[in-house]
């Protein structure tokens, strides 16, 4: 589970910082969430890919310096 740390505090050997966003699971969470140091964060569903349309425009580029070394 996605959550957004409030406060920073220590659980274990595990430090998390006020403003961090971490992935924990669910156990966890409840109990973060419980003792108010984490909100949970909505993690938004992932795009159907045959709905989503993605056009490219590529242009050819000249990468050339023109650097001669002739001492």
């Amino acid at each position: 589970m996605q959550v957004k740390i409030l406060s920073t505090f220590l659980d274990g050997y595990d430090r998390y910082i006020a403003g961090d966003t971490r992935t924990i699971d669910s156990a966890d969470a409840a109990r973060f969430i419980k003792a108010g140091w984490v909100s949970a964060v909505d993690v938004p569903a992932e795009p159907d890919a045959t709905t989503t349309a993605t056009n490219l425009a590529v242009a050819d580029l000249d990468h050339s310096t023109g650097v001669d070394n002739h001492g």
